[in-house]
């Protein structure tokens, strides 16, 4: 299903990356420290931004 060219294959495309996202968002929130709060939020806000373009490039331009 994921081999489905265009926006039909694009939900199964991402479902790993996504669980995968879920999952390292609330292993964050349960073992950072207090002290390091602030430079995890800053790390993590970083790679949902890189996320979010790599999502926008691939379904518009396709994998590279």
């Amino acid at each position: 299903m994921a081999r489905t060219p265009g926006i039909g294959g694009l939900g199964f495309i991402l479902l790993v990356p996504l669980i995968a996202f879920f999952e390292a968002s609330q292993r964050l929130a349960a073992e950072v420290d207090d002290s390091q709060g602030r430079v995890v939020e800053m790390v993590w806000a970083s790679i949902r931004a890189l996320s979010a373009v790599a999502v926008v490039y691939y379904s518009r331009f396709g994998p590279l």
